[in-house]
């Protein structure tokens, strides 16, 4: 009876150890969310401050991204060179010095560099914050806690949407041209440093200690995790593994591979291209064409995200109840005739609304 009892005690603490750890990682996600979408309340008045043409204002929104290619392509060499922990501070604080400078721009050039800054920050954390979190959770549970990552993004964008709306109520439209935009940004040092503060309290992941010949550091991560019988057997497990990674290009592309780099690849590619970004990023500006003033577009944003998060919650709930395929699917016809009726609508000029 004393031997049951005590691994069950375990087990419950170090759930709560890892549930923890992972919602600390998936901030990361938080802050992609916030950033990638901060932007769409904020570019109508950056437009008229410093008087953008189409060009410009399609540069201001997407310049955050080719930060984060730049951040995602080298998370990978950084994080098996230096750890994931560190390469996770250093993009929080990347993060904190591009909403700094996002929010005190004397030029446009500015702006555009310090958006690529927090940009190489959000593109080590989109990578990172999933793989972190896989290699520290229990296999049992890694498939929802790796999932929170997703949550935290979604949320973060729902989050900014409210933040846009309620900063755009502190002044004037005049205050909103000149100020109210430059607060969008640097609302986002919030949320940067309390990922940054926490990360020194989560632990490296113990995949790499032990990859890095450090298996004895790695073994009180795993006690926390897993008890200390079992963490001594996931030492040897993860030794094991490390026998069996091998690889190499050529091989990504056999005929063996061809067909699960294709689908897994194009699945990333098409989720991004349908145009839901358009949507997300330039919400508050396509509301305003269909006749909404300001507070009423920002509003109507705000209903975008909060079914963005809500449907994000049904998916998690589902993913194990239905298939990754059944949610594909229902997903990308959703997004199909919807974007079939929006696009129609601005196409044939119906977009008008009366708003309230």
């Amino acid at each position: 009876m004393m031997n049951s009892s005590i691994p069950e005690q375990g087990d419950r603490v170090s759930m709560k150890f890892v549930t923890l750890v992972s919602i600390v990682a998936a901030l990361g996600g938080l802050l992609f969310g916030f950033d990638t979408a901060v932007v769409s309340g904020a570019i109508g008045f950056m437009q008229q401050h410093f008087d953008l043409n189409e060009f410009q204002v399609g540069w201001a929104v997407s310049s955050l991204i080719i930060g984060c290619i730049a951040g995602a392509l080298s998370s990978g060499v950084l994080s098996e060179k230096y750890g994931r922990k560190r390469v996770l501070i250093a993009a929080a604080i990347l993060f904190i010095i591009g909403s700094v400078f996002s929010a005190v721009p004397n030029t446009f050039s500015e702006f555009i560099i310090a958006r690529m800054i927090g940009g190489i920050g959000i593109g080590i954390t989109s990578t990172l914050c999933p793989l972190y979190n896989a290699e520290i959770a229990p296999a049992k549970y890694r498939g929802r806690l790796v999932a929170l990552n997703q949550l935290a993004t979604v949320t973060g964008i729902s989050l900014v949407y409210f933040i846009n709306l309620w900063i755009t109520g502190l002044g004037d439209e005049a205050w909103d041209i000149s100020t109210a935009w430059r607060w969008m940004f640097a609302f986002g040092i919030i949320p940067g440093l309390l990922f940054l503060v926490l990360l020194f309290f989560v632990p490296e992941s113990p995949r790499w200690l032990i990859k890095q010949g450090r298996a004895a550091e790695s073994l009180p991560i795993l006690v926390k995790i897993h008890g200390e019988t079992l963490a001594k057997q996931e030492v040897l497990d993860i030794k094991e593994s490390f026998k069996v990674e091998n690889g190499s290009i050529r091989q990504l592309f056999s005929p063996t591979l061809r067909l699960a780099l294709i689908v897994g690849v194009g699945l990333a590619v098409l989720q991004q291209v349908t145009g839901i970004n358009a949507v997300l990023y330039y919400a508050p500006e396509i509301f305003k064409q269909t006749g909404a003033g300001t507070d009423a577009a920002l509003i109507q944003t705000i209903f975008v995200g909060v079914i963005n998060l809500l449907f994000t919650i049904l998916a998690i709930w589902l993913i194990d109840k239905v298939g990754r395929k059944m949610l594909l699917l229902i997903g990308s016809s959703t997004m199909l005739i919807c974007l079939i009726v929006i696009g129609a609508a601005f196409q044939t000029g119906h977009t008008s609304v009366h708003w309230y």
